[in-house]
């Protein structure tokens, strides 16, 4: 039986990678040969259907096998709140086009929640001068997020499905309207710029009662997200929701998913 060396095995195992497709190529005194590989994968169900899906852990899927979207949250390192955009992403931005342009909305992971970088167009930026539950009347980022697993053709709210709202202007604030409550110690930074705002922000987990992290993690959430936007300082806004359903917010089968790497 060949024996072939460490060094051989380690630099093997090094060059094992999700761009691999038909296997790695090994060399030793008999020369050189493909070993086949096979890219992992795991298995998930949706609660309430008997499907079993199935996916490869090498590529992010932008299309969840119900043809829903899917968002991917992973960590980010060393986040500073100061709407600069130093932070480094390793998963593609949320983009949808408003009556301005392209709203940008980046999701990570740190600091202890989920981490938001917004750069959005408008015209006329900062129209939000509500506080409290109010804020909703102005412009704004809206968030949706379920933490129980995702159930087929689940049309009724749930304890766990979570809508919340940061203030896009001067002085911005968050509130949970599912706590009816301000978010609790959430950290935000708002500031205009070259054809609209940017929007920086950090919601702690425990305002969407997260207690236990494995719960949400490595896993399909439903998920949306809205942009809020008024063009002056009263009603009526302008809405655009992610999955551009006009009853998101009270209608969990028109969620996408977000996938929550920590």
């Amino acid at each position: 039986m060949k024996k072939y060396s460490l060094i051989t095995i380690i630099s093997a195992l090094l060059f094992v990678s999700c761009a691999a497709t038909d296997g790695v190529l090994v060399q030793d005194d008999r020369g050189k040969f493909v070993v086949p590989i096979t890219k992992p994968s795991y298995s998930y169900t949706i609660a309430g259907s008997d499907r079993v899906y199935t996916q490869s852990s090498c590529a992010d899927k932008s299309i969840a096998p119900d043809n829903k979207p899917v968002i991917y949250a992973s960590p980010v390192q060393d986040i500073i709140i100061d709407g600069i955009k130093n932070e480094v992403f390793t998963t593609e931005p949320i983009t949808i086009t408003g009556k301005s342009g392209d709203f940008v909305i980046n999701l990570g992971t740190g600091n202890g929640g989920l981490y938001i970088f917004a750069d959005i167009a408008d015209k006329t930026p900062g129209m939000n001068k509500n506080t409290g539950k109010d804020i909703k009347n102005g412009d704004a980022l809206e968030i949706i997020f379920s933490t129980a697993l995702p159930e087929a053709g689940r049309t009724i709210l749930g304890v766990h499905d979570h809508r919340v709202v940061i203030k896009a202007s001067e002085n911005p604030e968050g509130y949970s309207y599912t706590l009816d409550a301000p978010l609790d110690r959430g950290q935000y930074f708002y500031k205009k710029n070259t054809g609209g705002y940017t929007l920086e922000a950090v919601i702690p987990w425990h305002n969407f009662k997260v207690g236990c992290l494995c719960g949400i993690k490595n896993r399909n959430l439903n998920f949306d997200i809205a942009v809020i936007d008024a063009d002056k300082n009263s009603l009526p806004v302008k809405i655009y929701p992610w999955s551009k359903q006009d009853d998101y917010r009270v209608n969990p089968s028109r969620w996408g998913y977000v996938f929550i790497r920590l």
